[in-house]
């Protein structure tokens, strides 16, 4: 089950709602949903802080015209035509318009760097043509029917092309793996949970410690099993421990 944040204005409240229940409901939405791992820390830290690194998962590309009448709005429009792309066309109710395309779902980690190098290089839209500062793990994007507070005017379907779903394929560091140990980087991951066992880890600090360990684990080439196997060792010292099996989860999710 996949989960989002709804807000009635731009501001983060951490109010997690399933990506179903979300049909006819106005304010605001993360353009990226969070499974329920990520939910669980959300939660459990009270704030939407911390989730730049996390894994996210997308099914909508969104696009963000500031001028409705631009040449780049209908050049995107005719070339998403060309290759047989569904979309819809919104206004925004003030002088914008939303892109919304139907992607092939992305999940993992530097999913919004993804989407927005795919943005900037393959659409070649630039961020004086399309608003960049959305494609974070928290960016918000106004939900259909919401008025906007300078126009009073709500947010409205103006046009729609049915065809297929956007496929997005970039390459990111993501896809980068180590071929050799970085003796350094194992040195520092290390040394954090060297740091993390002198200390008391409780409920709220263990997904997001066991996960940036893991990631420093990976980045320096250590193998999948070695990392389970050093994330174990530290998750008898957390009290109380998170099931191994959530360990090993996150592990294999690298």
């Amino acid at each position: 089950m996949w989960y989002l944040e709804h807000t009635l204005n731009k501001y983060h409240t951490a109010n997690l709602i399933t990506l179903e229940s979300m049909v006819g409901l106005v304010g605001f939405r993360t353009i990226p949903c969070y499974d329920s791992d990520v939910k669980q820390l959300i939660e459990e830290q009270g704030h939407m802080r911390g989730l730049e690194d996390l894994p996210v998962m997308v099914d909508t590309l969104f696009l963000d015209f500031d001028n409705g009448e631009s040449a780049s709005l209908e050049k995107t429009k005719q070339k998403l035509k060309k290759v047989g792309v569904g979309f819809e066309l919104k206004f925004s109710g003030k002088k914008g318009y939303h892109l919304e395309i139907k992607i092939v779902p992305l999940y993992g980690r530097f999913v919004m760097q993804r989407i927005k190098s795919f943005v900037e290089g393959v659409l070649g839209l630039s961020k004086s043509e399309v608003d960049h500062t959305i494609y974070h793990n928290c960016g918000l994007i106004r939900l259909d029917g919401t008025i906007h507070a300078d126009t009073g005017n709500p947010k409205a379907l103006v046009d729609i092309f049915f065809g297929d779903l956007l496929e997005i394929n970039t390459v990111t560091k993501d896809k980068v793996r180590a071929t050799e140990i970085d003796s350094d980087k194992f040195q520092m991951a290390l040394k954090r949970i060297s740091s993390a066992c002198e200390g008391q880890i409780g409920p709220g600090e263990r997904y997001i410690l066991i996960y940036s360990i893991a990631r420093n684990l990976h980045d320096a080439g250590v193998s999948l099993e070695t990392t389970a196997e050093l994330l174990l060792t530290l998750n008898k010292r957390f009290c109380p421990p998170k099931d191994s099996n959530e360990i090993l989860h996150q592990v294999q999710r690298l």
